[in-house]
């Protein structure tokens, strides 16, 4: 489901003198929180529920609200009324009780990330029926956990030197690297950078490359069906090509016995689920905090100059 709005309260409690919000009625306000939104038998999806230590144990309680990443402190039950009225409904942030700089927050995420994310929440399974990423996987990625590279994986990265350098064309059956190559622009440039922007998230990362007004990207899997990359999320590359005069992104996939193309543009696009697994995984994010050392993700220093549909 959904959510227009999520509501984490922290309930985390810390041995005595410290102060936390857990022993300073945190779950008691998730209750008024949920007993207020009932009251206002408004019908907008919302989620409330408590976390972890949001890390303003001095201003405590506390909370955030998002997708807006607005933090409240020192809140009161007696607040619980202004915020659900004002906030939850009304869009408007309660300024009296915010704290900290978490709005200006960047979240910076490369599409493999979010790629993973999309098969955490799918649930989704390998050929031996094990589940291919949860929950300790998706933060051993978010980590960027070196691993050993797989045969498949070395195998798609033969494919890509094969098709645009030429190197080792021989590992291939006979005719699939001409024919991926006759997909690509004769001109073109490869591992071309891109930032592209979705409200505080920053989309960042490489095409294979970039010629004749389109983008290219090489892929390989071991099995192919029509659609398979409709909601990759470097499909959001296409809002930051948009700067370059591009607004096409071919996807040019092998499963080594033939060769498929997947053909994206930005004016027919649609990326709203993209959007809403973005908004998904920065709850996720902020949620397992406590086990991020990636620290790169969460960047204070915003870039005005970043594509974005929303600004």
């Amino acid at each position: 489901m959904h959510f227009e709005k999520h509501v984490f309260i922290c309930t985390n409690d810390k041995d005595a003198p410290k102060k936390c919000c857990g022993s300073a009625h945190g779950m008691d306000l998730i209750q008024a929180f949920k007993d207020e939104w009932a009251k206002s038998g408004n019908t907008s999806k919302i989620r409330i529920q408590k976390s972890g230590c949001l890390d303003f144990c001095g201003k405590g309680p506390t909370m955030v609200v998002y997708p807006e990443g607005v933090f409240y402190g020192n809140v009161q039950l007696e607040d619980v009324s202004e915020i659900t009225e004002q906030h939850l409904i009304g869009d408007q942030i309660v300024s009296r009780l915010q704290i900290g700089y978490i709005a200006n927050m960047l979240y910076r995420l490369y599409p493999t990330l979010l790629n993973s994310f999309s098969l955490y929440l799918s649930q989704s399974r390998d050929s031996s029926g094990k589940i291919i990423v949860d929950e300790i996987e998706l933060i051993e990625r978010i980590n960027r956990t070196k691993k050993p590279t797989t045969k498949a994986q070395q195998k798609g990265v033969d494919f890509e030197r094969a098709v645009t350098l030429g190197e080792n064309e021989e590992l291939f059956n006979e005719g699939i690297i001409d024919q991926a190559r006759n997909l690509i622009p004769g001109k073109y440039r490869t591992q071309f950078y891109l930032e592209s922007r979705y409200k505080n998230a920053q989309i960042y990362g490489y095409v294979d490359g970039i010629g004749d007004s389109i983008a290219f990207d090489l892929k390989s899997t071991s099995f192919y069906e029509p659609g398979r990359f409709q909601n990759n999320h470097q499909n959001l590359y296409l809002l930051g090509l948009q700067k370059y005069g591009i607004e096409r992104l071919d996807y040019i996939i092998t499963d080594f016995n033939a060769v498929y193309v997947e053909t994206y543009d930005l004016k027919t696009y649609d990326f709203n689920p993209l959007y809403t697994q973005i908004e998904k995984f920065i709850l996720f994010l902020e949620d397992n905090k406590k086990f991020i050392r990636d620290k790169k993700i969460f960047d204070r220093k915003t870039n005005d100059n970043q594509m974005s549909l929303f600004e």
